[in-house]
């Protein structure tokens, strides 16, 4: 089974980045505190692919290089 993360590094600049988190709740019409939530527990709902290819977006990262992906 593979398990799909987004890697730290790319959480944590979601954390400092207020006008980021703004970004995405444009993009994808989730609740700016619900994204806050999400960031904070690097929780499964933020690889649904609409939140990541807006994270891709704002971070101008490629899908591939944002994601980690762990075999079990």
């Amino acid at each position: 089974m593979r398990v799909v993360k987004i890697k730290n590094e790319v959480l944590e600049k979601l954390k400092e980045d207020e006008r980021a988190i703004a970004h995405l709740f444009l993009k994808t019409n989730v609740p700016i505190t619900t994204l806050k939530r999400w960031i904070t527990a690097n929780d499964e709902k933020l690889t649904m692919y609409g939140i990541l290819l807006a994270i891709s977006e704002i971070t101008q990262t490629a899908i591939t290089k944002i994601v980690e992906i762990e075999e079990n």
